[in-house]
């Protein structure tokens, strides 16, 4: 019963050791013993670190200010908005709505609406990624909003209103880069605490430090 249960989880290889016995070996079930004894004190390690470290706003915007310049892009960049629904006519109301041009209080109050109603999402994309029927609508230069869509992919509809262009050489907002400044500061932190936590437990186990 055990066996036939394991069927529904077990790779090929582990059925073939249970079937053999081999994971009753001496040998085998110590060896397992030390990898778990590894995995549950690397797993225990990783959540005294967790609650040790943490990163502020402030040292976030901090950093970028010292690192300002390292912050360029090396392409152009696209910031939109891409509104996805299921429902063409719904899609069609996002684009009749997104173009019409009433005074920026208007739009933006307008723009407002539909972020409520519908799913959005704000992209920055670079233009390697951009497809090139969006990119080539987006780069040209007219009066009022820059609609692309709808355009259909299996059962949505998306829509994208071009926020923003960014051009090779300037340097990065802190919004669109806030997430991996705070990975960079958490690894930092992270990997002092760690060598710290191992020190200090390895002397109160051991009696010497790791």
């Amino acid at each position: 019963m055990v066996l036939a249960e394991n069927k529904a989880v077990g790779s090929p290889l582990f059925l073939a050791a249970v079937s053999e016995n081999f994971n009753l070996d001496k040998n085998t079930q110590s060896a397992l013993q030390k990898q778990n004894d590894t995995v549950v004190g690397r797993l225990f390690l990783e959540s005294l670190v967790e609650k040790r470290v943490a990163v502020s706003l402030k040292e976030v915007a901090a950093f970028y200010d010292k690192t300002k310049n390292q912050h360029q892009r090396s392409s152009r960049e696209f910031l939109v908005l891409r509104f996805t629904t299921t429902n063409k006519d719904s899609a069609l109301y996002i684009r009749q709505e997104l173009l019409k041009n009433s005074g920026e209080e208007k739009n933006e109050k307008r723009l407002g609406g539909l972020i409520d109603r519908f799913v959005t999402k704000r992209e920055l994309i670079k233009e390697s990624f951009l497809l090139d029927q969006i990119k080539k609508q987006f780069l040209v230069q007219r009066g009022g909003p820059i609609v692309v869509g709808p355009l259909r992919s299996g059962k949505n509809f998306y829509l994208f209103r071009l926020v923003k262009i960014y051009e090779p050489g300037t340097t990065k907002e802190l919004i669109h880069i806030q997430d991996d400044i705070r990975a960079k500061i958490y690894l930092k932190k992270s990997h002092t605490i760690r060598a710290f936590l191992l020190d200090s437990l390895s002397r109160v186990y051991t009696g010497r430090p790791n």
